[in-house]
């Protein structure tokens, strides 16, 4: 069950770090704080998924 859940909001939590991050930004416009936010945010959700997946696994 948790690890349907999981993959159930992970999907959306990363389309919404990506909206509020990256998206709308031009090639040249480098912004290094929302970049790093952007990153932080994907290892975030990243391992939860392996937690989840390969530590947790029943």
């Amino acid at each position: 069950m948790e690890k349907a859940l999981v993959m159930f909001l992970s999907a959306p939590a990363f389309l919404v770090l990506f909206q509020y991050t990256i998206q709308g930004t031009d090639v040249l416009d480098f912004d290094a704080e929302k970049l790093l936010i952007f990153c932080g945010g994907f290892v975030a959700i990243a391992a939860v998924n392996i937690y989840v997946f390969f530590v947790r696994h029943k």
